[in-house]
């Protein structure tokens, strides 16, 4: 039972008050998808420290939205890494770089004054891994957080 106890409450996370959420948001950056109403629509990008999901309808712009968060992740935060779960098989390199066609000339956001990182950089900055089912998926989160951890 004492086992059980303390499985349950590693899985389990711990309640916060409004106060704690509010500060741990306000210290969180956030990523724009590159889609200004979308931002909108989510409360402003996508944050960081946080497990993001995007569902839909097949061809409904899951996967672009996904790269292209992804790219502006790493183009406006020259220090960012990004580690892209694909559970649908979409994630393209190529499809990054004609992206990337698009932003690269753009100074990243609130350095005017910097050089916007090459592609090379940027895909350099990205990390893919596939996920076929819900288990593969399990595994790499625990993966990706011991790693984070270390």
């Amino acid at each position: 039972e004492e086992i059980l106890f303390a499985v349950a409450q590693t899985l389990v996370p711990p309640f916060l008050s409004g106060l704690d959420l509010l500060e741990e948001m306000i210290q969180k950056n956030c990523f724009s998808t590159g889609n200004e109403n979308f931002d909108r629509f989510i409360g402003g990008g996508i944050f960081t420290g946080e497990l993001t999901e995007i569902v839909g309808k097949q061809a409904t712009g899951k996967t672009q939205i996904c790269l292209s968060t992804a790219l502006h992740a790493v183009h406006d935060y020259p220090s960012c890494f990004v580690y892209y779960i694909d559970t649908a098989g979409g994630f393209s390199p190529i499809r990054l770089s004609q992206i990337f066609g698009s932003i690269g000339n753009k100074p990243p956001i609130g350095r005017r004054n910097e050089a916007s990182v090459g592609i090379e950089n940027a895909l350099s900055r990205i990390y893919c891994c596939c996920s076929h089912d819900v288990f593969d998926l399990y595994q790499i989160l625990e993966k990706l957080n011991i790693s984070l951890k270390e």
